[in-house]
């Protein structure tokens, strides 16, 4: 098997000081929508999609996905056996 070859996926996510381009599943204050869900008493009111409101009249809040880093680290076994 060739390096150009090998797939890597990440077992776990973690939360970087620093945001990436790694899938994620932490909701957060992200850029990229993940998905909508109903309104539960204590959510942050700055989520609150006012325009899905409108709509359907019931509350719904907005969730994104933050985007993390993640470290890589190779350990290639060169000899021979």
């Amino acid at each position: 098997m060739a390096i150009k070859d090998l797939n890597l996926s990440a077992k776990t996510t973690i939360d970087g000081f620093m945001n990436g381009i790694n899938k994620s599943t932490i909701k957060g204050p992200g850029l990229e929508f993940s998905q909508y869900r109903s309104y539960q008493p204590g959510d942050d009111l700055r989520t609150l999609d006012w325009k899905m409101f409108a709509r359907s009249d019931r509350y719904y809040i907005r969730e994104s996905e933050v985007e993390t880093n993640i470290a890589v680290r190779f350990l290639v076994d060169a000899s021979a056996s």
